[in-house]
């Protein structure tokens, strides 16, 4: 991939994540702790030094403030770890197609 296309793809994961921890995603526990956890693969690769107190980095803070809350920790570091045969690069590229698959992004 030349050099363009990793930044035009790297600047779109970047607004997605945005979104993401600005609640302009309507997503379910479950579909946070998946984007969590393939975000986590993209930042961290094979060596996450998730801790409880960052979790708010990595999901809704709509998830992060639910009742959802208990557990989510867990679920996060579970779902980084079922994530482990992917790269980086496929992460980001999956946390994308997760993003519109699931047309998850909503209009102000």
């Amino acid at each position: 991939m030349c050099a363009r296309h990793e930044e035009t793809i790297h600047q779109l994961y970047l607004q997605l994540r945005s979104d993401l921890l600005d609640d302009r995603f309507s997503c379910t526990a479950k579909q946070a702790s998946h984007l969590g956890g393939l975000a986590l693969r993209v930042e961290y690769g094979d060596v996450c030094h998730l801790d409880e107190a960052s979790i708010e980095h990595y999901v809704a803070p709509s998830v992060f403030r639910g009742p959802a809350r208990t557990g989510l920790y867990t679920s996060l570091t579970r779902e980084y770890d079922r994530l482990a045969e992917l790269s980086q690069d496929l992460a980001k590229l999956q946390f994308i197609q997760v993003c519109f698959a699931r047309a998850l992004i909503v209009v102000d």
